[in-house]
């Protein structure tokens, strides 16, 4: 065989080797990404509306208390998402119709999120609530505002869960579609040092409707010489 020949063939079963490495690498690393994501816990579940009509386009967002989960997804033509996440202690599952809805937004919190979970989520026509957060009477911009139902029975499959998340505007305003009913509102503060971190207080939804200002107090200072 001639030299130059001898040399095509080396070269051709260089290639060949390292082209049938690739493959098997390949093949490899993607079976042990699918095991892996079988292994993860799924939320899983379907959106409608109150005529059990699948809604389509529908966000869905997944967020761990301790901030390891941070998934989002848009459900399908048949209402369904499906969201894999890694393994944690609690969940909450935010689900918000398009805009310009008249749908109320729906907020769960304390899913389990160390086993596989299946949700149905009816969303239900709601009331528009306006509403304002202060201090002496100025408004605070870019708070964390959280309404969830008061009480929810998380041991059924199906249920119409109440709730939402917003920021407040410039001049401290928000606005929220919630379904009528007793309600837990939540302030979350990371902005202003002065003021308490945290502020909660109970809510009725009956109609649409304008909430008196939300005055958040003064973050509470322990006196010198004291033992708190």
């Amino acid at each position: 065989m001639a030299v130059w020949m001898k040399q095509i063939w080396q070269k051709f079963r260089l290639n060949w080797q390292l082209l049938l490495l690739a493959v098997l690498f390949l093949l490899l690393f993607g079976q042990a990404t699918v095991r892996s994501e079988e292994e993860y816990p799924t939320v899983r579940g379907t959106v409608t509306d109150e005529n059990l009509k699948p809604l389509a386009g529908v966000g869905v967002k997944l967020i761990s208390k301790d901030a390891s989960v941070n998934l989002s997804t848009t459900t399908k033509g048949t209402g369904q998402f499906i969201l894999p996440h890694k393994p944690c202690k609690s969940l909450c599952l935010e689900v918000s119709p398009r805009k310009g809805s008249s749908l109320a937004t729906a907020r769960i919190e304390n899913i389990p999120g160390e086993e596989s979970r299946r949700i149905v989520v009816e969303l239900q026509r709601g009331c528009e609530i306006h509403g304002r957060v202060v201090h002496e009477n100025k408004g605070l911009k870019g708070l964390s505002v959280s309404v969830t139902a008061a009480s929810e029975n998380h041991k059924h499959e199906k249920l119409v869960h109440g709730g939402g998340r917003t920021k407040t505007g410039r001049d401290g305003t928000f606005q929220l579609i919630l379904t009528p009913g007793m309600k837990t509102l939540s302030i979350a503060n990371e902005r202003y040092e002065d003021l308490t971190p945290s502020y909660a207080r109970k809510l009725t939804v009956e109609t649409d409707g304008i909430i008196p200002d939300i005055e958040l107090p003064l973050k509470h200072k322990p006196k010198i010489g004291s033992q708190e």
